[in-house]
């Protein structure tokens, strides 16, 4: 018995004192087993879980934790932001991608942990990058100045500010 301390003396005969050394009780699904009066004690239960949506948890006391896939098709949450229609298939869960373009060729579109990003861009013929309301597509003959743009009117400052392809044409020489 591991929960006795067993002696002989040949002049007292066998002794078995209990003790309280740690035991196992023979059941899978508990941990820190110990003595108390001479018999083994089950110890605290061990937690069965895989963190896993798609199986179900639980314990054994012969063979300790067992997972079991849910049915394929049960919803579930992948814990992705940039998926949806999220379901377990052969215990485990996962969804369709989402679509995060926004229909503007001025962002970049993306998505991460939190969800979709739309990122403005710069830099190409589409984008109106100085904020005047015009992109090179249409018209803005310098898209780094907000002060020229289609139709501005013309400052006498040798710049074409109006995109007509005309420098200061309202101005007296």
């Amino acid at each position: 018995n591991p929960c006795t301390t067993d002696s002989c003396d040949p002049d007292n005969g066998c002794t078995f004192t209990f003790n309280n050394n740690s035991c196992d009780d023979g059941n899978a699904c508990t941990i820190d087993d110990v003595c108390s009066n001479g018999k083994c004690v089950a110890g605290s239960p061990i937690v069965c879980s895989d963190n896993n949506p798609c199986t179900v948890d639980s314990c054994d006391p012969n063979t300790g934790c067992v997972f079991i896939d849910v049915s394929s098709g049960t919803a579930c949450d992948d814990g992705n932001a940039c998926t949806t229609g999220d379901v377990c298939n052969n215990g485990s869960c996962s969804g369709i991608a989402i679509d995060c373009n926004d229909g503007d060729p001025c962002t970049l579109d993306s998505c991460d942990g939190s969800g979709c990003k739309n990122t403005p861009q710069s830099g190409t013929d589409y984008c109106d990058d100085d904020g005047d309301g015009f992109s090179e597509v249409q018209g803005d003959c310098d898209d780094t100045d907000s002060n020229i743009y289609p139709n501005a009117n013309e400052v006498c400052d040798g710049v074409d500010n109006d995109c007509d392809g005309q420098k200061d044409e309202d101005c007296a020489a």
